[in-house]
This record gives C-alpha cells, sequence and structure tokens, in this order.
C-alpha cells in the first residue's frame, strides 16, 4: 500500500534534507572517521542534474550511526570526488563542483549547508539506471544507484481550454514507469511594480499527494492558497503572466525522502541522522522524480475577476 504524506514543496534538490545507516567503509583520518552525506535527486524533465554532497564525522571513540555528527566545521572543503553515468554505456563522468548562487533560478536553503553543489549538464535516458560514485583522495568509497522516473504528461485539463477557478477542477495525468507517488501543485509567474521597480516573481501552491492518476481540486482553495503566500500590495500592483499546473512523479525512495523532509530530519535539522539510506559506503539518499508542467493555462473572465477583486486576493494588487 501506498503511504500518503501531506506535500511539502521545495525547489528541485534544494530541498533534500536526508540521510542514514553505517557502514565499515570509512576514511580515517588522525582521530576522526569521515563519511559522504549524499543528497541526489535526478529528474530526466531537467537538462541540470544538481548534486549535495556533505560530510558526517564520527568522532574518536564513538560507533554506531547515532554517533555521527554533520560537519559543520568544514562545510565548504572539498573532501570527496563526485562522478554520475548510467550503467548501460559504462559511462561515467565528474561532476562539477559550483557554488549555490551560481545556479540560475535556485535560492540557496536557509539551513546551514555547505555553499557547494555538485552539478552536470546532461539529458537524462529515461531508461536507463544511473550510479553515483564518491570518492576520496584514498579511492572510492561511496556509490548508490537509481532507476528514473520515465516521463509522462497530463491530459486534463487541456492547456487551450479556459480554465475556471470558480468550480472544482478535474486533473488527470498518465501512470508512469517507476512513480509510486504524484505531487500536485499550481505555479503561478506574475510582474509585480513596487517603488524599488519591476521585478519577475513566481510562487508555487502544493495541493496534495496521492498514488493516482487522477483527482480533483477545489477552485476556492487557489485563491485562499495565493492570499496566504503574497503579502497585500497598497502601493503598488502585480500583473499575472502564467498559471501552471505541476505533477511531480516520485520513485519509491523519493517517498522515503519526502518523509523524512517532513520528519524535520537529517541535515535540516539538528545534528540527527535518519535511519534510512541507500547510499553503499555513505550515508543519505540517492533517487529519481519527473516534474510535468502544464500550461500557461488561460482563465475564464469570471476566474480573472475572482483574482482582481474576489475577497481573498482582492488587496492583491492584481
Amino acid at each position: 500500500m501506498i503511504r500518503l504524506y501531506p506535500v511539502k514543496f521545495f525547489y528541485v534538490v534544494l530541498s533534500l534534507g536526508l540521510l542514514a545507516a553505517c557502514t565499515n567503509e570509512l576514511v580515517v583520518e588522525t582521530i576522526e572517521q569521515r563519511l559522504p552525506v549524499v543528497y541526489g535527486l535526478l529528474d530526466a524533465s531537467d537538462s541540470i542534474q544538481v548534486v549535495r554532497v556533505e560530510a558526517a564525522l564520527l568522532p574518536e571513540n564513538h560507533g554506531g550511526p547515532e554517533a555521527y555528527l554533520l560537519d559543520s566545521l568544514h562545510r565548504n572543503t572539498e573532501y570527496f570526488q563526485v562522478l554520475l553515468g548510467d550503467l548501460a554505456s559504462g559511462q561515467i563522468s565528474p561532476m562539477d563542483r559550483a557554488l549555490w548562487s551560481d545556479l540560475p533560478g535556485v535560492s540557496r536553503p536557509s539551513a546551514p549547508f555547505s555553499d557547494f553543489v555538485y552539478i552536470q549538464k546532461s539529458s537524462l535516458d529515461p531508461s536507463r539506471t544511473y550510479q553515483i560514485r564518491i570518492s576520496s583522495d584514498e579511492g572510492q568509497i561511496a556509490s548508490a544507484q537509481t532507476t528514473l522516473v520515465e516521463p509522462f504528461t497530463q491530459t486534463q485539463p487541456r492547456s487551450s481550454e479556459l480554465l475556471s477557478l470558480n468550480r472544482k477542477i478535474a486533473i488527470r495525468w498518465q501512470s508512469s514507469a517507476n512513480a509510486s507517488i504524484y505531487e500536485v501543485a499550481w505555479v503561478i509567474r506574475f510582474s509585480e511594480q513596487t517603488a524599488s521597480g519591476m521585478a519577475s516573481r513566481d510562487v508555487r501552491l502544493p495541493q496534495f499527494s496521492t498514488s493516482q492518476i487522477s483527482a480533483s481540486l477545489e477552485g476556492e482553495q487557489f485563491y485562499q492558497d495565493l492570499s496566504g503566500k503574497l503579502e497585500p500590495l497598497p502601493a503598488g500592483s502585480r500583473s499575472l503572466t502564467g498559471i501552471y499546473l505541476v505533477v511531480v512523479g516520485g520513485s519509491d525512495t523519493y517517498v522515503e525522502l519526502q518523509q523524512v523532509l517532513l520528519a524535520g530530519q537529517g541535515i535540516t535539522g539538528v545534528q540527527d541522522i535518519p535511519t534510512f539510506s541507500n547510499v553503499d559506503g555513505g550515508l543519505g539518499i540517492f533517487t529519481s522524480r519527473y516534474t510535468s508542467t502544464s500550461g500557461p493555462l488561460q482563465l475564464t473572465g469570471e476566474s480573472l475577476d475572482s483574482l482582481q477583486s474576489g475577497k481573498y486576493t482582492k488587496n492583491l494588487g492584481f
């Protein structure tokens, strides 16, 4: 039976915070043992794959997974080299180490992460299994592999139809191989004029997660959720540029990842390390998802009027 969890959305990978289990394959230093902590979420819909690798320390004279501490003193030290490739071709390439700030459209989380992530610009083949390898100066010390959630498309509502947000909305999408759960969200893009100038913005409104391939959305909830995301804008204006429906299909280990995130564990919590890992010789989760985006969707005149002057959104400046 599929477990369902309330949805918490985060930017691609930006939201990964997990990791677990102990292993005997350790990097031994003078008084400490350092283990790679891998946060990997591949997405065949994206042209850039992002993986975060932190370090966990086993203090002297301590043992067991509960004894590991995240290395808060050396988060920007490059202890590991990271490679990514598919098993079928045997081709595996180094990932580039990059600053969070160099990733377009991506904000560094407020949690105490390293300033660096590993990236690879590549198009993934959904039919193949991918492997990540992490090594240090002493050689390979950790690896993990994952199948990919295969591409799927949304079939309802159609982008050519006028969408009414003033009634219940039926949505449907294709089933995807290797997907165990689907997460549904609205994404709203708009321009915002304030005293400091014009800026382009977008907000995501998470709705729910399900193991089914169809569901319905309460249109009125859209306005309530939007009012909860945006501050009133009495001295400025906002202009809607697009509304999109996003469905993310996640693998079974992605479900484990979401459970960890909702529990507040991993590096986003204190210094606790969760008890689930699929990384051999290390800690963490290496998994996949696929992001299907439909839009921009065209709204009915009634829906636009409700956005501008409805009881939930009349002070938002649209």
